[in-house]
């Protein structure tokens, strides 16, 4: 009993991928061989036509003046023999060859469609599916900064107006309620860095540039229609870098049905230059 099941193992892996892909070598291998036979069975005819063409060329010189008939001539006549020859040889394996092409990659493809079911079926269970990854979606409210204004006050806190250019690109008004500015680069050696005497100066700054920019300030219920550009300037604030330099910072914007639209600003270290 041991013994047939042994057997029965050692026939099933015959029909396994692996026989499949032998199966698809042998098939190479016989297509190579015969494409080699082919082909210089080919080189044959097309070199028995040139020969009788040839003595056909040297007959018809040798007939010109003559009176007899053409075929009387041997080296005419022996060259149409070669030529038909040749022809016929150049026909059939030209058939021949298409025989074969439309046969063999038939028997190669099923091949290996059989092994790679086999070799699926086996694999599609032990292999764990890819979770599917969600695609990023378009943002339906484009945002670009185009121009920038930062005041440093006393190295310890930024002020900054920044102006926005806003576009919808759907079909409908979206309203925009809010903004918020955050700092991307956080400082814990900033605990005690702003003091009340830098929050009044800071105060001041912020006022200074909302007064020079009040007609076209961000509000609330910021309405962006279809397709129409719209800018306008928000004005925060941010702690600097430890080494000096304006942080990484993060701009969001909010609308009505609580989506947000941010855009992001680099960090800008501290450059010397030397005199």
């Amino acid at each position: 009993m041991a013994r047939k099941r042994a057997i029965g193992r050692t026939r099933r892996r015959l029909v396994s991928p692996d026989s499949a892909a032998f199966g698809d070598f042998l098939t190479g291998q016989n297509s190579s061989e015969s494409t080699t036979s082919a082909d210089t069975t080919l080189a044959g005819g097309v070199a028995l036509a040139t020969i009788g063409a040839a003595l056909m060329t040297v007959g018809a010189n040798v007939h010109a003046g003559e009176r007899s008939s053409l075929w009387l001539n041997a080296s005419w006549d022996i060259g149409c023999v070669l030529v038909f020859a040749g022809t016929a040889v150049v026909i059939e394996m030209l058939c021949r060859g298409a025989r074969l092409r439309s046969f063999l990659p038939r028997r190669s493809q099923s091949a290996s469609r059989l092994g790679q079911s086999i070799t699926g079926e086996r694999l599609g269970a032990l292999l764990p599916k890819r979770p599917e990854e969600a695609q990023p979606s378009r943002s339906p409210v484009l945002l670009k900064i185009v121009d920038e204004d930062w005041k440093i006050v006393d190295g310890r806190l930024w002020v900054a107006a920044l102006a926005v250019t806003f576009i919808n690109t759907t079909d409908k008004p979206i309203t925009l309620t809010r903004f918020t500015f955050e700092s991307r680069d956080r400082s814990a050696w900033l605990r005690d860095h702003v003091d009340d005497e830098i929050n009044r100066k800071a105060a001041a700054e912020l006022g200074r540039m909302i007064e020079l920019r009040a007609p076209d300030l961000f509000t609330q219920e910021l309405l962006l229609r279809p397709l129409a550009p719209v800018t306008k300037w928000v004005i925060d604030a941010a702690l600097p870098l430890p080494e000096g330099g304006r942080p990484a910072c993060l701009l969001r914007f909010e609308d009505t049905l609580g989506d947000t639209y941010e855009v992001h600003l680099d960090r800008r270290p501290m450059k010397r230059f030397n005199a």
